[in-house]
């Protein structure tokens, strides 16, 4: 993280992120099984990896930049709002698949 910064760590993770939910729209295209599967199987595997990529270079640059006092408080607060927006995302997801179709919810939301 230290050669190449955090802001190219966090850009470079939503950016996958991004790519990730959009080629899972693109799987209603996809009529083979065998392709399906690698695909989705593919889009999870990036999917995964931003994740990962932002939750670690958050947590980081939080330990640095915040007093230790400070970033329990914070860790706690990010933990939330994280765990409330993935249960919103479910919420709005079916809103958007009900009135869109299976393609509307992965445009919008990612």
């Amino acid at each position: 993280m230290f050669k190449y910064g955090a802001k190219t760590f966090i850009y470079g993770g939503l950016i996958i992120f991004c790519l990730s939910h959009y080629q899972f729209s693109l799987l209603d295209m996809v009529y083979n099984p065998y392709a399906f599967v690698i695909f989705a199987v593919f889009a999870r595997i990036c999917e995964g990896t931003s994740y990962a990529i932002i939750g670690t270079t958050t947590y980081g640059v939080s330990s640095q930049e915040l007093p230790p006092k400070e970033f329990d408080k914070y860790a706690r607060l990010n933990s939330t709002v994280s765990g409330i927006g993935q249960g919103l995302a479910l919420i709005m997801g079916s809103f958007f698949f009900a009135f869109g179709g299976y393609m509307l919810p992965y445009f919008v939301l990612g």
